[in-house]
């Protein structure tokens, strides 16, 4: 029953790579319903230069499913490493003396947020690079490696 939980939440992140958003579209083609006329104001018309548009804070082009793969990718191997690390260090079966003294939360506390800086450099490298997802690879397999030991 100890391993059920481990296997639920990498089987969860594992699949939500798989989960992508629906296109749908932006207004429906035809109102339904009664809806009184609307009403429009004249308003003064203004001269000279219009307002600059603002950028989206997150481009949605960037965010596609290999962008969500090669994250996920990483967020559930360090997962794995983190509880692989954890058990042999509590059964005293690693290969390796492997961050002696660290719990769990320890090991979360800090490869988590390091998950999360890389997945925020994949996407600034993504618009830019064809070699953007070599970051996120290179930690998934060194997490493997480390949990292989």
């Amino acid at each position: 029953m100890s391993h059920t939980h481990p296997s639920i939440v990498i089987a969860f992140l594992l699949l939500s790579g798989l989960a992508f958003a629906q296109d749908l579209p932006d207004a429906p083609s035809a109102a339904a319903g009664n809806f009184a006329p609307a009403k429009f104001e004249s308003r003064p018309v203004m001269t000279g230069a219009s307002a600059a548009a603002i950028a989206p804070r997150i481009n949605p082009d960037v965010l596609d499913a290999a962008y969500w793969t090669t994250t996920s990718a990483l967020v559930s191997t360090t997962v794995v490493n983190v509880e692989l690390t954890t058990r042999c260090a509590e059964q005293r079966t690693c290969l390796t003396s492997i961050a002696p003294g660290s719990t769990r939360v320890k090991l979360y506390a800090y490869t988590l947020p390091t998950d999360a800086l890389l997945s925020y450099a994949t996407y600034k490298l993504k618009a830019r690079t064809r070699w953007w997802p070599l970051s996120d690879l290179i930690f998934t397999a060194a997490n493997v490696f480390n949990a292989g030991r």
